[in-house]
């Protein structure tokens, strides 16, 4: 018979919760939520998120077709997953597509799937490689929203497109798989009257959870930035509310004003999926920007003012106390420290620092923290008195594009003259 938790099991558990649940609030009450949400707005329109969401709504299209395709091939491969794949297709698309489309959605691109299955090996690679290039589009979306220079390493983007393509449509059939024996479970057992409505809310509620939770893991481990899991699950679940919401919303709208069906006759499914994606896209790459600026929601020091110069200035700051401290014999700095020192939030100087990451100049590691939160650790690893400035001053003051045509100012000014210690003006 299975035992039951021991009681110090139990004072665990709900001491963990007690602590969680205190920590949560004590965030809830640090922010600053005036500033948050001025700070979402201004990366959603400086990052053009609406631009980015029609370009992966086209990507998405081209690819839906051949990443269906690739993922039902994994099927094949595991005969006990095979027998649920039917079920797998409708949860799919009754789930995360409008009522009013579903069925339409489905038949397609399962037909589409199909007879993508008669192509040779050469079309199949084609294939393959059109939906591993829609992840890679996804990555460098994220990676622009979190204002990260650099992608991943191969090995690591290989491995995220494995999981994606294997490991992906395989959690997803054992998902599936409970979801279809709870229903079964409760048809066969029957379910009183008054609690009809359990079983089907308990359903939603598996599947908002399983959403936000994909989205959750996207926010964490797809972008090249160090994002903890707290923050990774408030987009998640925001992103997940809003599409859930935008998928109620589009229904009733094609019920009450069915425009598209009466324009377009039996196409309307066309432009109606392509209004799904790209509203499903909206609301991703939104909870991706929430993720990205939550780590700065709690900090007292303003933004700084987007003027010319100041990611210099803000990685000669940074430079500046990292030396201070290096001299005083602490090996490095923590990244809250070092914004707190240079009187900007960890967001803008984090950018500057990247650059200088990139140029051998400072070592960014990580500090894990308690509820798999992150922190980094700034340390300098060059000499200020026999390092060149010119290489900061060019990639900190124009992109790579640009810096053919400043050679002319780099060598009139002297700029590979100076030192990174004649800019490290004393306080």
């Amino acid at each position: 018979m299975p035992h039951a938790p021991s009681p110090d099991a139990d004072t665990r558990i709900r001491t963990r919760l007690r602590t969680a649940t205190q920590q949560l609030l004590a965030w809830a009450r640090a922010v600053q939520w005036r500033r948050a949400g001025q700070e979402v707005i201004s990366r959603f329109g400086a990052d053009r998120v609406l631009v980015t969401a029609g370009s992966l709504t086209f990507t998405t299209v081209l690819s839906l077709v051949p990443l269906v395709t690739v993922m039902l091939a994994v099927f094949t491969l595991f005969p006990a997953f095979e027998a649920i794949q039917t079920n797998l297709e409708s949860w799919l698309a009754e789930s995360f597509v409008p009522e009013v489309i579903s069925r339409q959605v489905q038949t397609y691109v399962t037909q589409f799937a199909g007879r993508a299955n008669r192509l040779g090996f050469a079309g199949l690679a084609v294939l393959a490689l059109t939906a591993v290039a829609l992840l890679f589009t996804i990555e460098r979306t994220l990676n622009a929203l979190w204002r990260s220079p650099r992608p991943k390493s191969f090995s690591q983007r290989l491995l995220m497109v494995w999981a994606v393509l294997t490991a992906g449509p395989l959690l997803l059939a054992a998902a599936v798989g409970v979801l279809s024996w709870l229903s079964r479970w409760a048809a066969a057992k029957g379910v009183p009257s008054g609690l009809g409505l359990v079983i089907p809310t308990v359903i939603d509620a598996v599947e908002l959870l399983l959403l936000s939770g994909g989205l959750a893991a996207l926010y964490r481990w797809v972008p090249n930035a160090r994002v903890s899991w707290p923050h990774a699950w408030l987009g998640g679940v925001l992103a997940a509310l809003a599409i859930e919401a935008a998928k109620v919303g589009l229904g009733v709208y094609l019920r009450w004003v069915p425009t598209y069906t009466t324009v377009y006759g039996a196409l309307a499914v066309l432009p109606i999926l392509l209004v799904w994606i790209y509203s499903v896209w909206l609301w991703v790459l939104l909870g991706a920007v929430v993720v990205a600026s939550a780590p700065g929601w709690t900090e007292t020091h303003p933004p700084p003012p987007a003027a010319p110069g100041g990611p210099l200035a803000l990685a000669l700051a940074a430079l500046r106390a990292l030396d201070e401290a290096r001299r005083a014999g602490v090996g490095g700095l923590p990244l809250a420290a070092l914004a707190q020192q240079a009187g900007a939030p960890q967001a803008a100087v984090l950018g500057p620092l990247r650059v200088l990451e990139r140029l051998g100049w400072v070592g960014l590691l990580d500090e894990p923290k308690p509820h798999g939160a992150y922190d980094a650790r700034c340390v300098l690893l060059v000499d200020v008195q026999n390092t060149s400035a010119a290489p900061m001053l060019l990639g900190l003051l124009a992109d790579d594009t640009q810096h053919g045509n400043l050679q002319a100012l780099v060598q009139r000014s002297g700029w590979n003259d100076l030192c990174i210690a004649d800019l490290l003006l004393k306080r």
